[in-house]
């Protein structure tokens, strides 16, 4: 049973590439018949193109979510900082926050009391003031698919 299976797979296999090869030597043939040079078999032709293509710089963002805990405690134990009260943190220290809010972590968190909440405050910023922000412990937020 096994051996019959391995000999279709084997007629596969040969079929596949022999019929590879043909339409390789029908593509050489009819190049010849154009009047161009067929290339030499296994040999990698490159094409050389007139201008050299460069890839195109990833643009900058203008704006950045940043974010990071808000300190809350489970069981009450700390409310947490509220993201008005960072964003005046923020303009404290020149940076321009255009909007603010709470989020989450998305990670699970243990429900034992004094035990982190995961619950994040979230400001967009500049791009220009992400350096500041991070000394301040906020971290960039990957964009969300929408």
């Amino acid at each position: 049973m096994y051996k019959i299976r391995i000999l279709g797979l084997i007629i596969f296999i040969c079929a596949v590439t022999n019929a590879c090869s043909t339409a390789a030597n029908k593509n050489t043939a009819s190049q010849t018949e154009a009047g161009e040079t067929a290339p030499e078999p296994n040999k990698i032709v490159k094409k050389e193109s007139p201008v050299e293509s460069k890839p195109a710089p990833l643009p900058t963002p203008s704006k950045v979510w940043v974010a990071k805990s808000d300190g809350s405690k489970s069981c009450g134990m700390a409310p947490g900082i509220s993201p008005k009260a960072a964003a005046k943190e923020l303009k404290k220290n020149e940076v321009n926050v255009y909007s603010f809010r709470k989020g989450s972590d998305g990670l699970m968190h243990t429900m034992q009391c004094g035990g982190s909440t995961g619950v994040t405050v979230e400001m967009l910023i500049d791009f220009k003031d992400l350096t500041k922000d991070q000394q301040q412990g906020y971290q960039p937020l990957l964009p969300q698919p929408n």
